[in-house]
Formats: structure tokens, sequence, C-alpha cells
């Protein structure tokens, strides 16, 4: 496995991924407007065939970060893909930059016990979220450098 920076000859595996696994799949489109902002930033994970079988996004917030997508091939989940990108982010956490976020669907248990496990906690419950796709509450969960 390998870690890498995202380019943009990536973008379309990863769009890939998106439609696949996402409940809340970005566009080939969005994709790309997002990653042109220079707040958001891209790692991916490629197995030894240079297959991107996962892939961070994030953007930068005056105190930290905030997960905008964290995404594992199913195949590959339970093999620490996931562990090694929280743990990433967790060492660009220096200076003025101490937290990290994410929201999260109510109905995503796999993702809450997962973050749970790396320290995250609960910190707000945000009622109908994704009301425009769903009517799912949604959970900012946060980690803060101690």
């Amino acid at each position: 496995m390998k870690i890498k920076i995202g380019t943009r000859k990536d973008y379309i595996d990863i769009s890939k991924l998106e439609q696949n696994i996402s409940s809340l799949p970005w566009s080939l489109e969005e994709l790309v407007n997002n990653l042109k902002k220079k707040e958001f930033h891209l790692v991916v994970v490629e197995d030894e065939d240079s297959e991107i079988i996962g892939y961070v996004i994030w953007s930068d917030r005056n105190d930290g970060f905030k997960i905008e997508k964290l995404v594992i091939q199913e195949k590959y989940r339970r093999s620490k893909i996931g562990s090694m990108l929280i743990d990433m982010l967790k060492k660009k956490c220096v200076g003025y930059r101490k937290i990290i976020e994410v929201i999260i669907n109510e109905r995503n248990l796999i993702a809450q016990l997962f973050l749970k496990y790396k320290d995250f906690k609960a910190i707000e419950t945000i009622h109908k979220y994704w009301e425009f796709a769903f009517d799912d509450d949604a959970y900012k969960m946060k980690w803060e450098r101690k």
C-alpha cells in the first residue's frame, strides 16, 4: 500500500469510488470544483497495482481541519487504511491547528464506532442535515489535540 498526495489524474478513479460507495456522492464536476479550492486537500491510498483503494479529502479551517470525505473500498475496510489516513491528519495538527471535525450520518454506525475508536467525540446533533437528500440527522464529531 502507498499513501500519496492525490493529483488531477486520480479524479476519475475517485469519482467512480464515490459513485459506488458514498451515500451522497460528489459528481466529477463537484469533485474537481472543490479540489480547485486552495483550502481543499486530497490524499489517496493505492494498492500494489496502483489502484486507488481509499482516499481522504479535507478542508482547512482556522483551528484545524474538516474531513469532507473518507472513503475506503469495502474489501479493504478493517485493514488499517482509515486509521492511517486519520493518523496522518492528526500529525498535521500542529501549532494553532488542533482539531479535526467531521459530520456523519446518524445511521452510519460503522463510521461512528470507527471515529470513536480514533478518539473522536460526538459534540452536536444536527437535525435534518441532509434534508435535500433524505431526512436523517447528522452527528458532528471532533478530535482535539491534547
